[in-house]
């Protein structure tokens, strides 16, 4: 009735939503905000952060999204908001994020990885000016060279990171008068950055250990247990792989093909040289979950859960490509179980 005989009484306050939209947000990769309104004012972004001298970034790594900053709505005025800890646009952990799950780690890995992202750091400060003769990157590239025979000696990153050319062969050069000597660097350089990245994802999902000669190892499996294959001196979670070594064990007494099965899936994921950490985390899980669901009696089972999880690991084995023929003879078995979880749960 007010609304009728007044008009609105909030109209003042409603602004339409075109005048209403976020500025960007720059911030340095350890956190620290160094604007909330970059688009509207670019003259407040740095290059470097001025609290700790890191590279600043405005947009996600993964998706280019710009980072969202202040939101704009006229007549209205508020603080500037805080880093967010994930993009909005494709849930990727921005790098200040993934720093504080680092402190988990142990001390060696927490080394390691400055190592790398120091490398990091000075390929992208050095990037215009780098050329093959250049004697800093000569020293650059036999730090980084160092660091993976140190660090990581056995992981296909570091196989790849030796076998980036820099310069075009004298056959290149020959036959293929297209080949540009400073497009084909700036390409390994790109490789380079590839597989720094890739080694410091594989540091933080990982972790390390290192052995008192220097050099990092391998944490050796108990005889008998399930035997992971891992390319590059990293170690699973204890708890983790404890936990569906345990569940498997517990299986084989009720359901011999079934944790045969898994036990094989397991060590199989392990082999792969193409999953990610993250990858072989979620398998290792999905086998716990599963063993354990399947050590119940049948009316006590979720197999709603059961299916769930049979998805999961179905689709990390589907990623593995490079183990394909050797992981076939086990997909039968979980894709039928996928299908028995389908009917109950139907």
């Amino acid at each position: 009735m007010v609304q009728r005989f007044f008009g609105d009484p909030l109209q003042q306050f409603r602004q339409p939503e075109d005048l209403r939209w976020y500025d960007v947000m720059q911030v340095c990769i350890n956190g620290h905000r160094i604007t909330a309104r970059l688009k509207s004012n670019p003259e407040h972004g740095r290059d470097y952060c001025p609290d700790c001298g890191a590279r600043t970034v405005s947009k996600c790594g993964k998706c280019s999204g710009d980072i969202p900053g202040y939101y704009h709505v006229p007549n209205v005025f508020g603080p500037d908001p805080d880093p967010p800890t994930h993009c909005d646009g494709c849930g990727e952990p921005f790098p200040w994020h993934r720093r504080k799950q680092r402190e988990k780690l142990s001390p060696a890995a927490q080394k390691a990885l400055e190592g790398f992202e120091r490398q990091l750091e000075r390929l992208h400060r050095l990037a215009a000016d780098f050329n093959p003769d250049d004697l800093e990157f000569i020293a650059w590239r036999d730090t980084t060279v160092g660091l993976f025979d140190r660090l990581l000696a056995q992981s296909p990153h570091a196989s790849r990171f030796r076998q980036i050319r820099f310069r075009p062969s004298v056959s290149d050069e020959l036959t293929a008068d297209e080949i540009s000597p400073d497009n084909m660097f700036q390409r390994a350089l790109g490789a380079a950055e590839q597989c720094l990245l890739s080694a410091i994802e594989e540091i933080e999902d990982f972790d390390i250990t290192v052995a008192a000669s220097g050099k990092a190892e391998e944490r050796s499996i108990r005889p008998g247990s399930i035997q992971q294959i891992f390319h590059g001196p990293v170690t699973i979670h204890a708890q983790q792989l404890a936990a569906a070594e345990k569940a498997v064990q517990k299986l084989r007494q009720t359901n011999t093909d079934l944790s045969r099965t898994f036990g094989s899936i397991a060590q199989l994921l392990g082999e792969s040289q193409e999953l990610k950490g993250r990858e072989i985390r979620e398998g290792f899980e999905a086998i716990e979950v599963l063993s354990s669901e399947m050590q119940k009696a049948e009316q006590n089972r979720n197999w709603q859960r059961i299916l769930d999880y049979a998805h999961k690991l179905l689709g990390v084995v589907n990623s593995a490509t490079d183990i394909v023929a050797k992981v076939a003879p086990y997909v039968p078995s979980l894709s039928g179980l996928i299908d028995q979880a389908k009917r109950l749960v139907s």
